[in-house]
């Protein structure tokens, strides 16, 4: 299991070059690659999203744009282990949105299958319970179809909705919903072209059973989104600083034979510490990947 970290703002902040160095620096095998910085939500969620989106360029364009990106990763020898494509795929009422955004994730699937990329994260809609099928279709049908001579695979993430300050489950938060998903794409996409992404600090957020949730989605889990809270926000913490019952997941995800790697979406304790002090950096990625080889030992049951 390799340990990976988000990117983030990282490479923004510090520069390509010295930004994926910290990463590996602290010990790292990988990065999540934060492909999301194709185009902002902001921007998505007030409909001024045509001309600002880099998926919207040439695939000759986008490995041009993205070169020193990839030639800083290799030289660091950090793996791509997985990428995260940009969010909301849709505007209430805006269902145009989708057909959209259907072609710029296909373009960002181009892009991964070119650079290697596994898995390519992208998040369903959320909608209300008549409309939720027939929109989280619209928008995972056609890359079904396009991933059926493809290597990378889709990755579905549970996720939430936030209320009036009530947070519940979003698409992918109830784990039958997503085995259900992921069986049916890959029947339509003729191979195992979709997976799923545990998100752990999504999954403290309404409460569920992290071992049943586990158990639910079995193999069909492929990637995996670490981080903590203390159920009551989205705060992306650094593993054993919440409440989530890592022993309990781990536990699980042994059972369910997982051997993918351990990737963290800690941004609180990283893309957010150099608002303080840029020198805490390097620390705090450094705690956190010592953290990832006690989960990983507590997953091979040492």
């Amino acid at each position: 299991m390799k340990l990976s970290m988000q990117s983030g703002d990282l490479p923004l902040q510090f520069g390509v070059e010295r930004g994926y160095a910290l990463i590996r620096e602290a010990g790292f095998d990988g990065i999540d690659w934060s492909l999301d910085h194709a185009i902002s939500p902001s921007k998505i969620r007030s409909l001024d999203h045509k001309g600002n989106c880099l998926f919207e360029r040439s695939l000759d364009e986008l490995l041009e744009y993205y070169a020193p990106s990839l030639k800083a990763i290799r030289e660091n020898g950090l793996s791509i282990c997985l990428a995260h494509s940009f969010f909301p795929s849709y505007v209430e009422d805006h269902e145009e949105l989708i057909d959209w955004s259907v072609q710029m994730h296909m373009r960002g699937l181009e892009f991964c299958e070119a650079a290697g990329v596994p898995y390519f994260v992208i998040h369903g809609i959320s909608a209300d319970e008549g409309s939720k099928e027939r929109l989280n279709m619209r928008l995972y049908g056609p890359l079904a179809e396009f991933l059926r001579d493809k290597k990378t695979v889709v990755c579905l993430e549970n996720l939430f909705v936030n209320v009036d300050g009530h947070i519940y489950e979003g698409p992918c938060g109830d784990p039958s919903e997503g085995a259900d998903y992921i069986d049916r794409l890959n029947k339509l996409a003729g191979r195992k072209a979709f997976a799923f992404c545990l998100d752990t600090g999504h999954l403290n957020l309404y409460g569920k059973d992290a071992a049943r949730f586990v158990e639910t989605l079995g193999n069909r889990i492929g990637a995996l989104h670490i981080h903590d809270n203390p159920g009551t926000g989205d705060w992306h913490m650094a593993p054993l600083t919440g409440s989530f019952p890592w022993k309990d997941w781990a536990n699980a995800m042994r059972a369910a034979g997982y051997s993918g790697d351990l990737s963290f979406e800690t941004f609180a304790q990283t893309n957010r510490v150099f608002a303080l002090d840029p020198d805490l950096v390097l620390p705090w990625l450094t705690m956190i990947r010592k953290t990832g080889e006690s989960l990983r030992k507590l997953i091979a049951g040492e």
